[in-house]
Parts: C-alpha cells; structure tokens; sequence
C-alpha cells in the first residue's frame, strides 16, 4: 500500500506531480499518483483550452465516486497531496475535493502545495481543511515532511522549509519558502510527461526575470537552468520513442537567456533533433528584440529548430497599458512587428491579453481591444480575449490597488479584507469612470474578459468618449466597420456547422438504410441523443475545417495549393464558402 498518494485534478498531465513522485521515491517513500486529467478533458474542457464551468460539479463528483471505488486501497493510506492554484476555475475543483478526502478518510494527513502558497497560504490551507502545506518548491521539503511525521520527529517537523502548519486556532507560516539551491537545479534530470497524443512537456529551467506586476511566480531573478547536456541527452533518448512527435517546455520565459537556447538547440539541430520532434514553448515580445529592434536573426534560428507554436505574453497592443504592467519594457509597435516576423518564419503564436491596469484609460483598453480583434480577424496569430487582470496578495500591484480603491471581487462588489482567511478572488478594475462601468457591467454578468461580442458595448464606450473629446481618431469608425467584419465571419461560421451538420445526418440516414426525407429527419433526431451526437461531429469537423482553413491562408504558392488539396479531400471544399460539405 502507497504511504502518499498524489492527486492530479487538472486538465494537463501531472508534469509537477511526477517530478514530486521522483523525489519521494527517490527518499524511499512509497508514493502513488491518481492522476484524473482523462476525466476533466472529458467532463470540463472536451474543446482544448475551453473549460466548461457549468461541469466543474459534474467533475468533482465523478472523482468522488472514483475516489469511493478506491476506499479499500486508500482508507490504509498515510498521506494525501493535492497542489492548489490561485484562480477560481482550479479552487472550485480543489477545494471540494480536499474537503471530501478528509471527510472520507480523517485518519489521514492531508497535504497541500502549489502557487496559491505563494499568494494566499493562510485562506488556501484553511478553506481546504489541509493538516500541512508546502509553500514553494516542494522536491526535498515534502520527502523531508513525510519523514518526520512518520518518525513522529517534532523537531524535524520544525524545520522542514516552507511548512506551513497549524498550532491551536492559528495557521503558523514559514519563515522562508521551501526552494532548491542552484547546484540541485543544476543536477536535476529531464522529465518529460506525456500531455496528449505524441506530446510530452517538460522543463529546462525554473524561475523568471521578469517579475511582472500582475504575477506570482515564486522564483524570481536570473532563472536557474538543467545542464545542457541533461537536457540535450534526454531529447536524444526520447527520440527512440517514435510515438512522441512534439516537445513542449513549460518554463515561465524559455527564451530569456538567448545565449544558453542558442547552445542547447544548436546542438539539437547538429544532431537532427530538430527534424525528428517539433518544439513548443511560452516567450515574452522582448524574447525577440535586439537593441529595440526585431531579432529576426533569433527567429530564423527558432525556426530551424522546428520550433512550431509559441503562447506568448503580449498583454496588451497600446503603450500606456504596457508601462503599467510590463515596466515599458516594448512598445504596442515592436509587439505588432514581432509577431509579423514569427508569421512570416511559419511559427503560429497564441498572444495571453490582460483588458488594463489601475491607471488604464477608457482610450487605451478601445486601442488595444480594437487591435487585437483585428490581428485575430486577419489570422495574424491568436489573439485572447483581454482578461480582467488578477491581484495577488502581497504583491505591490495588490497593495497600491487595494490604496487606490481599485479592487472587486468577482462579481463586481468592492473587494474587503477580512480578519479570518478568506479565498475570495481580487480583480483590478481601473479608476477611468468610463471603463470602470464597462469592468463591473461585465463582471456583474459572471464574465472574466471581452470577447468580439462585446464589439457593440464597445462602440457604446466610443462614441460616449468621442463626445467628450477624450477619444483616439477615428476608433468609433474603425470599431463600426470590425463588427460588420464579425458579423460576416459569425454567419460563414454557421454556414460551415449547417453543411457539416446536413452531412453527417444524410450520412447516418444512408447508414440505416433511410430515405432521405424531412420526414426521416424528424423521425431520427427525436432518438435520444442522436441529434446531440450530430451536432457534436459537426462542431468538430467545422472547427478542424476553421483550423485547416487558417493555415492555408498562412501559406503562399504551392504549399497553398496542397493544403487546399488536402482540404477538398478531406471536407470536400478548399477556401470558397458555401460549398459541398462532406467528411471521408
């Protein structure tokens, strides 16, 4: 029987939980991992990077009942971890769980970990009912938890770093958080986790030098890096696995130090690494300038690499929004140029988008709005929708809003602070009356961001500003002629899942030997769940079409023309809509 049992309750593959699982087993620790990532792709995001929040319940209580099948097994069990994240959509599964466990199980110790113990100890470890949690990295202070209370050491106990533990009412916090020197980084091993079919994920480095204001990474200055050779060797070996095709690097900014992913991936490309794997990975805009210009040498090599896809940390596409929350580091101008140049090397980019600061201005949230939306209709990258910025506690960003007046809590109430531990979220609205409505209109409605949806609302915004002359030239037009742009892309939209939708009904009606009639329609779709099985297919095929469709447009010549050939093949039409919609 495991003496800990590890928890993965999120949508991703346990990457942090294997790398724990190492060390305790490397400590002589019986540990095992209940990994339920199968689960929530199931049940909350079956779209990849879209969560249902209306399943969460639906989620937890299936783990309850996995969880129940696996009583015999854990009732004998010691110790239970679960790593907990600051953000609402994670804590409406952790928390509940945790909860459960220890409820279910009460002779065992629970025990918690992960960022949230870096922003909210006190509200994380009280709302989960935990007996002890791990703030920081957890690789030696977990095996040396585990060891102590086992040995019932009270004095070890004491001194494990970053516990944080209960003694009478009050929750005692560590005096320093629980961190690996540089020498155990260094010596680390790659560990790769396998996230979704032929992709694994790992790291090479931890830490950012960054330190942006709305962040909460633990470790912060220069990043502390795995040898080259560690991670260069274990590429080799897994390039014998000839399921895995993709490599994702989960560090917080791969490329901060230019000079170490030159040697590292200098050599991948020596070995051909580079043609047998594609590579993946998250970045800042000023990954890719060089003395306030486009490093254009950089992305070429990136490109060689193979390096296929990028998540990056833009933020926002106007200038005053950048200084407030990136420190001025780039211009909305030297973004918009980066991201042209990684289009033009062939590497799809994903641009995370925050909707403003405390100081931002109803002008400067239409700017960036406005851009991003268009960059995203012309298919130059993906653009998020600007998300309502999170306030970390104890952060400085945190405590200059909280002076200025400018926090809320989710649904838009003025944000207190209480005496007792309190989990509740705190959102950055800014101080312009103008776009403070705006936030708390939305916020009020449940909602985190502003998506083309919102283009109306927008356009409200704008000519209020343009009658106060406080407005951009021109915006409330531009913002006029973009929504009659969405509104044409909303019905191709449509008009792509009709035709999908028609196609594999007629498909199931020759299937049972039907007449292709209203008639046999109707008949079929009052079957249960048919009608839901052929609207899921077609919402499928229309977005692998969306998909296919939006690489074509990044091609010229010839590769043009094969993808438009591949896509004829497989949906029956290439870039003109409406078309023959048909699916092999």
């Amino acid at each position: 029987m495991p003496q800990i049992v590890l928890f993965n309750l999120s949508d991703y593959r346990p990457l942090s939980t294997k790398v724990l699982a190492r060390s305790l087993g490397k400590a002589g620790i019986d540990c095992s991992v209940l990994d339920f990532s199968d689960f929530a792709r199931k049940i909350i995001s079956p779209k990849k990077g879209f969560y249902n929040s209306n399943k969460f319940s639906d989620f937890v209580e299936a783990v309850k009942k996995d969880i129940n099948r696996e009583s015999n097994t854990l009732s004998s069990t010691r110790f239970f971890g679960i790593s907990f994240y600051d953000w609402e959509a994670e804590r409406s599964i952790t928390i509940p769980i945790a909860r459960f466990l220890k409820q279910r199980f009460p002779n065992a110790l629970l025990i918690g970990g992960g960022p949230a113990f870096n922003t909210n100890p006190k509200g994380y470890f009280s709302a989960a009912k935990l007996d002890y949690a791990i703030a920081g990295e957890a690789e030696k202070a977990l095996p040396a938890l585990v060891k102590a209370v086992l040995a019932s050491d009270s004095k070890a106990l004491h001194n494990v770093d970053g516990l944080v533990y209960r003694s009478g009412k009050r929750i005692i916090l560590p005096q320093k958080k629980a961190m690996l020197s540089f020498e155990e980084i260094r010596g680390s091993p790659a560990i790769f986790s396998l996230e979704s079919k032929g992709r694994v994920v790992t790291y090479s480095e931890r830490g950012c030098g960054n330190a942006c204001v709305f962040c909460s990474v633990p470790r912060r200055g220069m990043p502390v890096a795995l040898a080259d050779e560690t991670i260069i060797s274990a590429i080799n070996e897994l390039a014998k696995n000839d399921y895995i095709k993709e490599i994702h690097f989960a560090d917080d900014q791969l490329f901060f130090n230019k000079d170490r992913i030159s040697r590292v991936f200098g050599r991948i490309i020596e070995l051909g690494l580079n043609k047998r794997f594609r590579f993946s990975g998250l970045a800042t805009i000023d990954s890719f300038l060089k003395d306030g210009k486009v490093d254009y040498q950089f992305i070429n090599f990136l490109k060689r690499a193979n390096f296929s896809h990028l998540a990056v940390g833009t933020e926002s596409l106007n200038d005053a929004v950048l200084r407030e929350l990136k420190g001025g580091r780039y211009t909305s101008v030297q973004a918009i140029k980066v991201n042209s140049a990684l289009k033009s090397a062939g590497i799809k980019t994903a641009h995370f988008m925050l909707a403003g600061g405390i100081e931002t201005r109803a002008k400067d949230f239409l700017e960036s709005y406005y851009r991003g939306l268009v960059k995203s209709y012309r298919l130059s990258g993906e653009y998020a929708y600007p998300s309502i910025v999170q306030a970390f506690r104890g952060s400085a960003f945190y405590e200059k809003a909280r002076k200025e007046g400018a926090l809320f809590t989710q649904m838009g109430r003025p944000f207190k602070e209480t005496k007792k531990p309190s989990i509740t979220t705190a959102f950055v609205v800014p101080k312009d009356p103008l776009l403070r409505e705006v936030f708390l209109e939305k916020m009020r409605k449940g909602g985190k961001n502003f998506p083309e949806g919102d283009l109306k609302r927008m356009i409200k915004l704008s000519k209020k500003l343009d009658s106060l002359g406080q407005n951009s030239e021109g915006m409330t037009r531009r913002l006029q002629r973009q929504f009659g742009n969405e509104e044409i892309i909303y019905r191709e939209r449509g008009n792509t899942f009709y035709n999908f939708y028609l196609n594999f009904l007629s498909n199931e009606m020759k299937k049972r030997g039907l007449k292709i009639n209203h008639r046999n329609h109707m008949k079929l779709i009052r079957e249960s769940g048919v009608e839901q099985r052929l609207f899921d297919q077609a919402r499928l095929a229309a977005r692998k079409y969306a998909s296919a469709r939006a690489t074509a447009e990044g091609l010229k010549g010839k590769s043009r023309l094969m993808q438009v050939r591949k896509m004829r093949q497989k949906f029956g039409v290439g870039m003109t809509l409406p078309g023959r919609f048909k699916v092999k």
